[in-house]
C-alpha cells in the first residue's frame, strides 16, 4: 500500500490542487460562507484534505525538504488562540469560540497545501475566476437574477432586497469588490508575461485581448458596486503596479488605462440602462465587450505601428504624461458634458438625488430645470419631495411640490438646520408621461443631476465619503465598543472573548442604539475575539509576508487585502479567509532554509502527529454538523419529519450547535424531564425516588450547561431563571434536604442575579429592561421582599 502512495505521490498531490479549486468556486457561490451552514462541507472536505496531506508528510514524505516556515507558526499560533477563551472560559458562546477556530485552523490546511504545491498558479487562476464568475452574477443580479433558480442548486442566492449595487452572491458589494480588486492585479500579471514573450504568436496577442477585456470588465464591476474605499485602494495599487515595477512596458501602461476609461463608461451606461429595462442589461454588457475586443485591436495596432517607432526607451515620462493627461480629461470632461436624466411612468417612473450643495443658508430656493423639447412633448406629471439628509442619514422632509409641462417654472423653497445637515435629497416621481432634466439650480448655482463618462451613483457614493459617510461614523462606534469589550479585563485583553464576541457583546457596551454582528475592522475583531496573542500573530504574518516575499504582484494583491481589512469584515467571509490563506501559500519568501537538524526534524514530525490527531477530531464535529444539517431537511412521504431523524438532528445539534438553537434542544429536554418528574411523585418508592433525584440533577446540570454556553444570550437566562423558578420545590428535594426556605432564598437569590446581568448586558433594550423589571416584581412579592 505504502509503495502504491508512493509511486503516485504526485498524483494524489496534483488532486488536491483541483479539488480545492473547485471547492474554492463552490464556496464563492454559497455567499462567500459567511453562515456558518454555508461553510461546514466546505471545511469538512478541507480537513478531509489536511489529514490526507498530514499523512503524506509522516509517512511517504519523510525524506522531502522541510523549510523553516514562520508564518505556518504565527497561522497556527492565530488558530489556536480561538482556543483559549474556552480553555480560560472566557468565551461569548462555545459554539461560536470552536467554529472560529475551525475557520482558522482550516486556513492552515490550505496554506500548508498551497504552500508546498507545485501548482501554484491553479490557485492564482481560482482568485481570477471567482471575481469573474461574481461579476457575471453580479451583473445578473442587477438585471433580472435569471440564474436564481441555477443558484438554488449550490444553496445561494441573490439578497432579498436589491439595493441597486453590484454584490453578485457574496451579498456583500465591498468584499466582492476587493476580491476582484485582487483578480485584477494578478491578471495584469499574466498581461505583462504575455507582453514580455519574446515570441511574438497570434495566440498571445488574442489572451492579451481577453485578459484586458477581464480587467475592463471587473473595473466596470468594481464600479458598479459603489465601494469607496475598494475603488481607492485598488486605483492605487494599480498605479503603484504598473508605474512602479512595469514603467518599460509602454503598452501595458497604455492597456490599463484605457481599460479603466472604457469601464468608467461602461458602467455609466450599464446604470443608465438598469433605471429603465433591467432585462436589457445582459445584451448591453455583451454588446460592450464585443466592442471593446474591437477597440483593443485597433489600439494594439496604432501602439504597434506608431508609438513605439515615435517614443523611445528614454521617454518614460511622456508616457507618464500622456495617461495623467488622459485621466484628468476624462474626469473634466465628465463634469462639462451636460447629461438630461429622463423618466416616464411607464420604465424609470423615479429617482433618487443626493446633492451636496455648500451654498445653503436659512431660507433657499430650488429650480428645476426641464429640457425644452420635453416640454412640447406629451404632458408629464411628476412629484418633488426635498428631504435634509443628516449625518447619520436619517431624512427629514423640509419641502414637496408637484410640477407638470404647463405650470414647469415652480421655485421650490425650504429651509435648513445648518447644524445638523450633510446634504439635500430629491426623491423625484413620474406619475404620468415623460420628462427630462438637465439640472437644478440652488441659490442660483447650478447641481448636476446625472454624468455621461461616470455612474451618478458612484460619484454620489464618493461625496457622501467626502463629507462624513454614516458608515463610516458607525465603523468608528464598533470598533470604539471592540476596544471596550477587549479592555474589559487583563483576561478579555490576553486570551479575547471567544468566537463572534462582537456580536455576542456589544450590547453591553454600546452608547448608541445600533445593530452589529460584525466590527467592520478584522483586526480588531481578531483582538477582540482572540486576544493579544491572536491580534499579534496576524499582524506578524502580514508584515514579515510583505518585508520577505520577492514576488511584486502578489504582495500587492496582499496589500490590497491587508488595507481594505481596516475598513471592512473581509475575514468574517469563509472566501476572504481562504483568498487570504493562497495569497500567502504562493508568495516566495527570500529565505526559506531547509531544516538539517535531526532533533528538530523529530520534533516537528511529531507537531504533525498531534496536529493528525486533531485534525481528525475536527474532521468527527464537522461530519457530525454535517450529518445534523443534512438530516433536518428529510421529509417523509405526508411531509411530516420522522421519528427517528428528529431525535438523530437532536443528538448531533447537541454535539455541534449550528445556529445557537441548542437551548431548544435542552428546553424539551428539560420539560420532559419535569413531565416525567409529576408522574414519579404520584407513585413515590423508594426506587422511584432515587430515579427522582437522578432527574433533578440532570435539570440543574442541563441548566447550568446552557447558561455557561451562551452566557451572553438573553433567551436563554430568562429560560434558565424559569426553569430554576419552576423546580426550586425539587432542587430543596436533593440539594437543601427539603429545606424549601433555604432553596427559595438561594435560587431567588441567582435569579436576580441573572436578571441584573441581562439589565448589564443590554443596557439599551427597554424591552428586555421591561421584561427584567416586571421579572423582578413578581420576585420580591412572592418573596415578600
Amino acid at each position: 500500500m505504502k509503495e502504491f502512495f508512493i509511486k503516485y505521490k504526485d498524483v494524489f498531490i496534483k488532486s488536491f490542487d483541483y479539488i480545492l479549486f473547485v471547492l474554492i468556486i463552490i464556496l464563492s457561490l454559497q455567499k462567500g460562507g459567511f453562515y456558518k451552514s454555508d461553510t461546514i462541507a466546505f471545511n469538512l472536505i478541507v480537513t478531509l484534505i489536511g489529514i490526507i496531506y498530514l499523512l503524506f508528510k509522516l509517512f511517504i514524505d519523510k525524506k522531502g525538504a522541510i523549510k523553516k516556515d514562520y508564518v505556518l507558526i504565527a497561522l497556527l499560533i492565530l488558530a489556536f488562540s480561538y482556543l483559549l477563551p474556552i480553555i480560560f472560559n472566557n468565551y461569548t458562546s462555545l459554539s461560536d469560540a470552536f467554529f472560529e477556530f475551525i475557520r482558522y485552523f482550516n486556513v492552515v490546511i490550505i496554506y500548508m497545501i498551497v504552500k508546498n504545491s507545485n501548482n501554484k498558479k491553479i490557485y492564482i487562476n481560482s482568485i481570477i475566476v471567482v471575481a469573474l464568475v461574481q461579476g457575471i452574477l453580479g451583473i445578473d443580479e442587477l438585471g433580472l437574477g435569471k440564474l436564481e433558480n441555477i443558484l438554488d442548486v449550490f444553496n445561494s442566492g441573490y439578497l432579498t432586497d436589491n439595493f441597486g449595487r453590484l454584490s453578485g452572491t457574496i451579498q456583500y458589494a465591498n468584499t466582492t469588490a476587493i476580491i476582484m480588486s485582487i483578480a485584477i492585479v494578478l491578471i495584469i500579471k499574466n498581461i505583462d508575461k504575455l507582453l514580455n514573450n519574446e515570441e511574438k504568436l497570434f495566440k498571445n496577442d488574442i489572451k492579451i485581448y481577453l485578459l484586458n477585456l477581464s480587467v475592463m470588465f471587473l473595473i466596470t464591476c468594481i464600479i458598479l458596486t459603489a465601494s469607496r474605499f475598494a475603488f481607492l485602494i485598488f486605483l492605487v495599487a494599480s498605479l503603484i503596479l504598473i508605474i512602479c515595477y512595469l514603467i518599460n512596458k509602454k503598452k501595458i501602461s497604455i492597456y490599463f488605462v484605457l481599460n479603466l476609461l472604457y469601464a468608467f463608461l461602461s458602467s455609466s451606461y450599464i446604470q443608465n440602462i438598469i433605471a429603465f429595462d433591467n432585462s436589457k442589461i445582459y445584451i448591453v454588457t455583451l454588446l460592450i465587450s464585443l466592442i471593446y475586443l474591437l477597440v483593443l485591436i485597433l489600439i494594439n495596432f496604432i501602439v504597434n505601428k506608431l508609438i513605439n517607432k515615435c517614443i523611445s526607451k528614454r521617454n518614460d515620462l511622456i508616457i507618464c504624461i500622456i495617461i495623467l493627461v488622459l485621466l484628468i480629461s476624462y474626469l473634466v470632461l465628465n463634469f462639462i458634458i451636460p447629461q438630461s436624466l429622463t423618466l416616464d411612468s411607464i420604465n424609470n417612473s423615479s429617482a433618487t438625488l443626493d446633492i451636496y450643495a455648500n451654498n445653503l443658508k436659512e431660507n433657499n430656493n430650488i429650480i428645476i430645470n426641464f429640457d425644452n423639447k420635453s416640454l412640447d412633448k406629451e404632458e408629464f406629471n411628476i412629484k418633488i419631495d426635498l428631504y435634509q439628509v443628516n449625518s447619520s442619514d436619517i431624512e427629514s422632509l423640509v419641502a414637496s411640490e408637484s410640477y407638470t409641462n404647463i405650470d414647469y417654472d415652480k421655485m421650490l423653497k425650504f429651509d435648513i438646520n445648518n447644524n445638523d445637515y450633510k446634504c439635500i435629497r430629491l426623491r423625484i416621481n413620474c406619475d404620468g408621461g415623460k420628462v427630462d432634466i438637465n439640472n437644478v439650480l440652488i441659490n442660483d448655482k447650478k447641481y448636476k443631476v446625472n454624468y455621461l463618462l461616470i455612474p451618478y451613483e458612484f460619484i454620489n457614493r464618493i461625496q457622501d465619503g467626502i463629507s462624513g459617510s454614516n458608515s463610516t461614523v458607525l465603523r468608528g462606534m464598533y470598533v470604539k465598543d471592540a476596544l471596550k469589550i477587549s479592555t474589559a479585563s487583563f483576561k478579555n485583553l490576553v486570551v479575547g472573548s471567544g468566537g463572534e464576541a462582537f456580536r455576542n457583546l456589544f450590547n453591553m457596551y454600546k452608547e448608541q442604539n445600533y445593530y452589529s454582528t460584525e466590527v467592520h475592522n478584522s483586526y480588531i475583531q481578531i483582538l477582540c475575539e482572540s486576544g493579544i496573542i491572536g491580534f499579534a500573530s496576524i499582524v506578524f504574518i502580514f508584515v514579515f509576508s510583505l518585508i520577505k516575499s520577492k514576488n511584486n504582484y502578489l504582495k500587492i494583491s496582499l496589500f490590497i487585502l491587508i488595507v481594505h481589512n481596516i475598513l471592512d469584515l473581509n475575514f468574517s467571509y469563509m472566501i476572504g479567509l481562504t483568498i487570504f490563506a493562497v495569497l500567502l501559500g504562493c508568495l516566495e519568501l527570500k529565505k526559506d532554509k531547509e531544516i538539517t537538524n535531526k532533533a528538530l526534524l523529530k520534533i516537528i514530525y511529531i507537531g504533525y502527529l498531534v496536529l493528525l490527531v486533531f485534525t481528525i477530531f475536527i474532521f468527527y464535529k464537522l461530519f457530525t454538523a454535517n450529518l445534523a444539517y443534512k438530516m433536518k431537511n428529510i421529509k417523509s412521504k405526508d411531509d411530516v419529519a420522522i421519528y427517528e431523524v428528529i431525535e438523530n438532528i437532536d443528538y448531533y445539534n447537541l454535539r455541534f450547535n449550528l445556529a445557537k438553537t441548542e437551548y431548544k434542544y435542552i428546553q424539551k429536554l428539560i420539560e420532559e424531564k419535569e413531565q416525567y418528574i409529576l408522574l414519579l411523585k404520584q407513585n413515590l418508592t423508594d426506587e422511584n425516588f432515587e430515579i427522582l433525584k437522578s432527574e433533578i440533577k440532570d435539570i440543574s446540570n442541563l441548566t447550568n450547561y446552557m447558561l455557561k454556553n451562551d452566557k451572553y444570550n438573553k433567551t436563554v437566562i430568562f429560560l434558565a431563571c424559569d426553569i430554576y423558578y419552576r423546580n426550586i420545590d425539587n432542587f430543596s428535594l436533593v440539594y437543601f434536604n427539603k429545606d424549601k426556605e433555604k432553596a427559595n432564598e438561594y435560587y431567588t437569590n441567582i435569579i436576580l442575579e441573572q436578571l441584573q446581568n441581562v439589565k448589564k448586558y443590554y443596557p439599551l433594550n427597554e424591552e428586555v429592561n421591561e421584561k427584567v423589571d416586571k421579572y423582578i416584581n413578581v420576585l420580591k412579592v412572592q418573596n415578600e421582599i
